[in-house]
């Protein structure tokens, strides 16, 4: 995945969940105990849980992931690319500082992996960052 050069504090641990790998992940924001306690700071997460896709529809993952009681839920849109189909939830005013949040589940047509990809926007410029991480990730097993 492509990520803004300002976002440098960059975490790549696998993700975990009770103490089980859930898949290889990346994390990237300029100040990342800002980003993961507060909606001031622009930043993303990207996830690959291995098998998922077998398992989970895109929805019923975007559906884990949900955040009304910080946010405005905006809307879900379908998302595809030359390798990922999809959904993508759109988040409004969330912790009520205007901070939008969108968040991607997708998968290949294999579906040997479900993607989730999730980038808080502060700014203008996070919406740049937002179209290039949808058009650069991918997992490469």
């Amino acid at each position: 995945v492509e990520i803004p050069a300002a976002w440098a504090d960059i975490d790549g641990s696998p993700w975990e969940s009770d103490g089980e790998e859930l898949g290889p992940g990346i994390s990237a924001a300029a100040d990342l105990q800002t980003f993961d306690a507060s909606w001031a700071e622009p930043g993303m997460f990207f996830i690959a849980f291995r098998d998922l896709g077998q398992e989970m529809s895109d929805t019923e993952l975007l559906d884990i992931f949900e955040y009304s009681e910080e946010c405005t839920f905006d809307e879900r849109v379908d998302y595809a690319d030359s390798i990922y189909t999809g959904f993508y939830d759109v988040w409004s005013n969330c912790g009520g500082e205007g901070t939008l949040l969108v968040i991607l589940a997708a998968a290949p047509e294999a579906r040997d992996h479900l993607a989730l990809v999730g980038v808080q926007i502060v700014t203008d410029a996070d919406l740049e960052a937002l179209d290039r991480i949808f058009n650069s990730f991918i997992v490469n097993e």
